[in-house]
């Protein structure tokens, strides 16, 4: 069931009890494309995924599965994406978009974004999103320059992963900023 919905995707609700849902989330976690792009932590079991969906749901519960309408529209998940409430009072909100290797390039990780950070603005009245990503990850440096973010910073060496340290970097925009 869509909650909210682009041209070529909608974003329906994660549930711990949709087995697409906890695979997509699982394979994020374990592919090694994806984890070459920022820290996941240990690699998940499907017991491990759908633990952790249980826990967003008893949480903030804004964990969306992302799903193509139109030419893959078969009801395959192909990616997720979160958002947090982080400080009340400042109304900011971090955001994070995740898209599966075989998926990407197709502008579902920029619509989920865009459609993300829409709904934080509209619905949960959030001021700032902040995103964070791996400084070397240039296809979402890509993506949020596109979509009117700004660099804020770059936090070094602030993942170890692989025998080494790692920078990040922050991204943001603003209520004002969004158009």
């Amino acid at each position: 069931m869509a909650y909210l919905t682009g041209d070529a995707i909608e974003l329906e609700p994660i549930d711990a009890a949709v087995d697409r849902h906890v695979e997509v989330y699982r394979r994020s976690r374990v592919d090694p494309t994806m984890r070459a792009t920022g820290w996941y932590g240990d690699p998940l079991s499907v017991r491990a995924a759908r633990e952790t969906i249980r826990e967003w749901e008893d949480g903030d519960g804004n964990a969306l599965a992302i799903v193509p309408t139109e030419g893959d529209g078969d009801g395959t998940a192909v990616g997720w994406c979160r958002i947090t409430m982080q400080d009340d009072r400042a109304r900011r909100v971090d955001a994070g978009c995740y898209v599966l290797p075989d998926w990407q390039g197709r502008g579902y990780g920029t619509e989920a974004t865009r459609l993300l950070t829409g709904f934080a603005f509209r619905e949960l009245n959030a001021h700032k999103i902040e995103v964070s990503t791996q400084a070397d990850n240039e296809a979402t440096a890509a993506m949020l320059t596109d979509l009117q973010f700004t660099h804020e910073a770059r936090l070094r060496d602030r993942l170890f992963k692989g025998g080494e340290y790692v920078d990040m970097d922050l991204w943001s925009v603003t209520e004002t900023e969004w158009d």
